[in-house]
């Protein structure tokens, strides 16, 4: 009702013509971020985002490192439609069953393998991490499980 009005009183003005009036872009329904690499000195980090509005599905991967630029580090973007939401929906009920654990903060200056993964959905952010060879938190696999819903299906041009 306000955006109508908001409109309507533009247009009225002459501030806006009809043809410019456009509803703004939905918000996204979930966005998945994934950051996975090795901190240390020559610090190498990949970063993935999916962004999902509806079934259609953006997905963003970078490298920031000591090998940028190298073969295989390009920065990727595809879109997609979600194959099959109901197995995103299935893993999304999975990890709200599991209780949220608190996020370690990783320490400056330690040498490590570090994947750290997180699910907004609104205005709540879900995240688990996970560094060095400890194991994969049961939260943490959860996260995974929807990026692998996510992404089933959908031609990448290296895994994942």
């Amino acid at each position: 009702m306000h955006r109508t009005w908001l409109i309507a009183a533009l247009v009225a003005a002459g501030s806006v013509s009809i043809a410019d009036a456009k509803p703004a872009p939905a918000a996204p329904d979930l966005v998945f971020t994934w950051e996975e690499g090795e901190m240390s000195m020559d610090m190498s980090i990949w970063t993935t985002s999916i962004t999902v509005t509806g079934t259609t599905l953006h997905y963003k991967r970078s490298y920031s490192g000591r090998d940028d630029g190298m073969p295989g580090t390009k920065p990727v973007a595809v879109d997609a439609l979600v194959k099959e939401p109901k197995t995103v929906a299935a893993a999304l009920a999975a990890l709200d069953k599991i209780k949220v654990t608190k996020v370690k903060p990783l320490t400056r200056g330690q040498q490590m393998q570090m994947r750290t993964g997180c699910i907004q959905r609104g205005r709540a952010e879900r995240c688990a991490s996970a560094s060095g060879s400890d194991p994969d938190s049961a939260e943490l696999k959860a996260i995974t499980a929807v990026r692998d819903a996510l992404l089933d299906g959908v031609k990448l041009p290296y895994p994942f």
